[in-house]
């Protein structure tokens, strides 16, 4: 048995557009101090870097908590507040 990959792309394609906000504000703010506004333009890309940051962390949080609750599940643990038919759906067989 293996993984299906399509969710994990499907996943890396979610955690990209999680991203594009901020790093849409850090480009707009690099494009205002390019523009002659530096102050405007430091506080738009530093917004960026924060909400990078941010972003970021909670993803990884929430990374980390659904490869735990996975773990659990291949290993007969008890998994609180989630459905067994969805973990269930994380494994698939290879293809062959």
């Amino acid at each position: 048995e293996g993984t299906d990959p399509e969710p994990q792309r499907a996943a890396q394609a979610g955690a990209f557009l999680l991203f594009l906000p901020a790093i849409a504000l850090i480009v707009v703010g690099f494009v205002v101090i390019g523009g002659g506004a530096l102050v405007p333009g430091l506080l738009l890309a530093a917004l960026g870097f924060v909400a990078l940051l941010v972003v970021s962390s909670i993803y990884s949080a929430m990374t980390t908590y659904a490869r735990a609750m996975i773990y659990r599940y291949t290993v007969g643990q008890p998994v609180p507040g989630m459905s067994e038919a969805l973990l269930a759906g994380a494994f698939s067989p290879k293809r062959r």
